[in-house]
């Protein structure tokens, strides 16, 4: 049974002002605290360490959906900066102490006759220093500026195997 009752009557009958906690912090709608890593995310996280690609670290983490475990990365990226500076790892300190020993990589190759090495030489390993300089890039975010800064003349390019 339903009773009609003018709008004003009805608001303040139904909102009461709630007490404010002192020294509580309560979320509002629409904005999400930073909280810890769940136990799903945390198996997320060390599945990337092992799994061939995004896609399989999720479903070993438990995730059922590509958008799913996209979604749960991107939970994790809004943390990541402040977890690894309160473990050390500055950026500052990740591209000196990491990253620029794999910028000055070199490698030793071995020359041998008949099965005995015969003598050595240290080259530069442009692999390696192609590895590290693409990381340092996708971390400092050049990548996305450079991006930017395209003038959109040519996105992408169409080939068509025996058209030529």
């Amino acid at each position: 049974m339903y009773f009609r009752v003018p709008f004003e009557q009805a608001v303040e009958s139904t909102i009461e002002p709630r007490p404010k906690n002192e020294g509580t912090e309560v979320p509002t709608l629409g904005m999400r605290r930073k909280e810890q890593l769940t136990i799903k995310q945390k198996k997320l996280v060390e599945a990337l360490a092992v799994a061939k690609n995004q896609t399989e670290a999720g479903q070993m983490a438990g995730y059922a959906t590509k958008l799913a475990t996209s979604n749960a990365l991107n939970r994790i990226r809004v943390n990541a900066p402040e977890v690894l500076e309160q473990l050390g790892f500055s950026l500052e300190v990740v591209i000196d102490k990491y990253l620029r020993p794999g910028l000055e990589a070199k490698q030793t190759k071995f020359f041998a006759h008949q099965g005995k090495v015969v003598g050595t030489r240290n080259v530069i390993n442009w692999n390696a220093r192609h590895r590290y300089l693409d990381m340092c890039f996708k971390i400092t975010g050049a990548y996305q500026h450079a991006a930017k800064r395209s003038t959109g003349r040519l996105r992408s390019i169409y080939a068509q195997p025996g058209a030529y």
